[in-house]
């Protein structure tokens, strides 16, 4: 029982620490998309901005699903488990975990940005979006480990 409950809360605290990396991941986005005079590497607005434009629409998904996600998160294990296994929330969020970093990569732009040692001007932006990536791999391990199924002690 107390193994269970360690599990819930596991899963709990790394779906929360996806959401603080895609809130985090999604300003930096935004701060360069609206300020890159900020960034000391000089680009072209009008040559990145279509590309950081599809990393966001690709992030509304998960801010719609989100709201879902923290809804579920108030349950207790009994109720969180049954309440996701019916509307599949956490895969959701997984899915479009995936579909954001197939996104993001995609784009040239940023791809560079990943392929080469750019963290004087954009460390920031690909430091989070690693940290994400690993924060969704830690869930996604976490929420395909089996669990066991706590029983009522009424």
């Amino acid at each position: 029982m107390e193994q269970v409950l360690q599990d819930y809360q596991q899963l709990l605290h790394k779906l929360a620490v996806t959401r603080h990396y895609l809130h985090l991941f999604e300003t930096e986005l935004t701060m360069i998309q609206h300020e890159p005079s900020l960034l000391e590497f000089s680009v072209e607005t009008v040559l990145i901005k279509p590309e950081i434009d599809k990393i966001l629409e690709a992030c509304q998904p998960l801010k719609r699903q989100e709201e879902k996600v923290q809804a579920l998160s108030w349950y207790d294990e009994p109720s969180f488990r049954l309440m996701n296994s019916s509307l599949d929330v956490v895969g959701d969020w997984l899915s479009q975990l995936d579909f954001l970093e197939e996104v993001a990569v995609a784009q040239p732009f940023f791809y560079n940005l990943l392929d080469q040692d750019r963290a004087k001007s954009f460390g920031i932006l690909v430091d989070l979006f690693g940290s994400l990536q690993v924060a969704g791999a830690a869930l996604k391990e976490e929420y395909e480990r089996p669990y066991e199924v706590s029983a009522d002690q009424s």
